[in-house]
């Protein structure tokens, strides 16, 4: 992928990692909420409350990665993809649409019930609705080096059975695949 301009809407933990491996060839910009991103080609953003910033509508590429509990109106994301119509979009959303399903692949009906994966669902269905050219990604389960399970898990009390599954992703090889899905199409 060659020298594309593509922003990515919150430069989180995926975000960064995102931004770092995009930045070798393309022109690249990320949103912060609270904190600046020192190092990065970075602006204030607020998705519930502001108009679209000059970056995002100046973009070829989107990607949508912000945590669902900082969305406060789902409704507002149908005016925002309406204004960028002419872009593509990456919704980061996640396994956590499907509920207690079991296993799933992308003809498994939503059934999430936290307050979290009906919001994911809401985007979801707007973004379907309502625009052309879009990618849904639906991780679960980010670790790395740093960031591993047994630490979130440590001190916890947690039910799981042995026969049960459990869904993981290394953040490199999410990031990859978002790589590859900025260049379909």
């Amino acid at each position: 992928m060659q020298d594309k301009n593509i922003t990515i809407i919150s430069l989180g933990w995926l975000g960064k990692k995102l931004y770092r491996k995009l930045e070798k060839n393309n022109q690249v910009s990320g949103s912060y909420l609270n904190e600046e991103k020192v190092g990065f080609n970075s602006f204030h953003y607020d998705f519930n409350k502001d108009q679209i910033h000059k970056n995002i509508a100046n973009s070829d590429i989107i990607i949508f990665n912000i945590p669902p509990s900082r969305i406060t109106d789902t409704k507002r994301f149908r005016s925002f993809i309406s204004k960028l119509s002419q872009k593509k979009i990456i919704l980061i959303s996640s396994t956590s649409v499907y509920g207690e399903n079991g296993s799933v692949d992308e003809n498994t009906a939503l059934n999430g019930k936290t307050e979290n994966a009906l919001k994911l669902i809401a985007l979801e269905d707007k973004l379907k609705e309502h625009h052309n050219d879009y990618i849904i990604i639906r991780p679960g389960g980010l670790y790395d080096q740093r960031r591993h399970p047994g630490k979130f898990l440590s001190g916890k009390d947690v039910q799981v059975g042995s026969e049960e599954r459990i869904n993981l992703i290394s953040g490199d090889d999410l990031v990859e695949i978002i790589i590859k899905s900025c260049i379909c199409k």
